[in-house]
């Protein structure tokens, strides 16, 4: 059965939630009955169910990704925003030529080559993050993430306990948890990196 992994999930979660599946305790685990035991190994976290979905999904790949990223939109424009502007800023420096700007993907090549050997950008950008504990335990006690990486967390958990505002999909409502971590109860959520600052060490 071919099937867009957005969709995987949400049918995983509609059964986990149908059968109260998750961890009074702690929502963000999932309490594995005999039917979730042939899919998955216990311990098993939202965090890490899709990780382990993957060992099913092999069928899909390339297209699944793209399927992914096209169902996931916030995410994906706000990392292309960050890509575009360290893109601007190289092109700035050192292509004054308006005639090629139809040539994008070459140029942004450019940039990117141009910010690794000069200042780094590209590593920094992809660089593990030193995170504070109370992020770190957000997440479960996981460390060593990278921004792309935070950034989909945050995303899957704004997703998976339904945090986008029905009236205006880019306003995050925070639950009690992103409340206490962040000091907010709604937020834009290209705006997210202003909050992570103070959780960000490194």
């Amino acid at each position: 059965t071919k099937m867009a992994r957005p969709q995987v999930v949400k049918k995983i979660w509609d059964y986990i939630k149908a059968n109260n599946l998750q961890n009074p305790k702690d929502r963000r685990k999932i309490v594995c009955d005999d039917k979730l035991l042939t899919i998955f190994k216990p311990p098993v976290t939202m965090f890490t169910m899709n990780k382990q979905l993957s060992v099913h999904c092999k069928s899909e790949g390339g297209v699944s990704k793209r399927k992914r990223g096209s169902d996931s939109e916030e995410e994906s424009e706000e990392e292309s925003e960050g890509e575009d502007e360290e893109s601007e800023e190289g092109s700035d420096d050192g292509e004054p030529k308006p005639k090629k700007a139809k040539k994008a993907a070459p140029k942004k090549a450019a940039a990117k080559a141009k910010a690794t050997g000069g200042k780094g950008g590209g590593n920094a950008f992809t660089k593990p993050l030193q995170l504070s504990d109370a992020l770190s335990e957000f997440f479960g006690g996981e460390t060593g993430l990278n921004r792309p990486e935070l950034t989909k967390r945050f995303w899957a958990y704004f997703k998976e306990n339904g945090l986008q505002d029905p009236a205006d999909k880019r306003m995050i409502l925070c639950d009690d948890k992103l409340k206490e971590l962040l000091g907010v109860d709604r937020f834009q959520a290209f705006g997210l990196a202003k909050y992570l600052k103070p959780h960000i060490l490194s």
